[in-house]
């Protein structure tokens, strides 16, 4: 029996059908960011990457409240009356230090300035036109001047507090003071008292201590914000 014209055209654009999808190379989507930040660009090795990846084993300090926990992770998020991460803690106000710096961090997430092409290379916070040597590995020195409690800036701490203190830390220093006179800023302005603020932001997160207009006035800026709420 002869096959007609037809049915042998339909046999014919079946196995070509076939073959054509077959030689198709299956992509299973976009790589992940990790992959291509690191510069990989074949499937294969992005997972062997990614499952590198998650065999680490976040690192965070019982006192740390924010930071880098070593996996690409937090160890907690700021809050907005407190959004800063300052050596693990979260602070209220971020001050740009840029005292004698061309370049750099401002110690804010911005930069103090850009080096110029003559001089493109930013050591020590100044511009040069030398690159920099590649750094040595320095012991860490503990800084724990004016410090009785939290961290020693080395992943340590200067000191714990008893039971029913609070480390309470102000620029410079911290102290343990009884959890019950965590509430006033006498000795404290500028400073987060454990349960309120003595600042000049305070005003503008409502989280100021009660007698901050009692102890602190002498800054002008609060002073300011004192008589403002006065008025009102």
């Amino acid at each position: 029996m002869k096959k007609t014209p037809i049915l042998l055209s339909l046999s014919i654009l079946t196995i070509y059908a076939c073959t054509c999808v077959s030689a198709v190379q299956f992509n299973p989507g976009p790589l992940d960011e990790e992959c291509l930040e690191a510069g990989i660009e074949e499937w294969v090795e992005c997972e062997d990457f990614l499952s590198g990846l998650n065999d680490c084993e976040p690192s965070c300090e019982e006192w740390q409240e924010c930071g880098d926990d070593g996996c690409g992770g937090e160890c907690g998020r700021c809050p907005n009356a407190a959004p800063f991460c300052n050596d693990g803690f979260c602070e209220q106000v971020c001050t740009p230090d840029c005292d004698d710096k061309e370049c750099g961090g401002d110690g804010c997430g911005d930069v103090c300035g850009d080096c110029p092409v003559a001089a493109p290379f930013c050591i020590e916070f100044l511009c040069s036109t030398e690159e920099p040597d590649e750094p040595e590995s320095e012991e860490c020195v503990p800084d724990c001047d004016n410090r009785e409690c939290g961290p020693d800036n080395c992943e340590s701490q200067c000191g714990t507090c008893e039971d029913g203190d609070i480390c309470v830390y102000s620029p410079g220093a911290s102290e343990c003071i009884a959890e019950e006179e965590t509430s006033s800023c006498e000795g404290l302005c500028g400073a987060f008292t454990g349960s309120c603020w003595c600042d000049e932001a305070c005003f503008i997160n409502d989280d100021c201590c009660d007698d901050v207009c009692d102890f602190c006035s002498e800054d002008e800026a609060i002073a300011k914000e004192c008589d403002e709420a006065a008025a009102e």
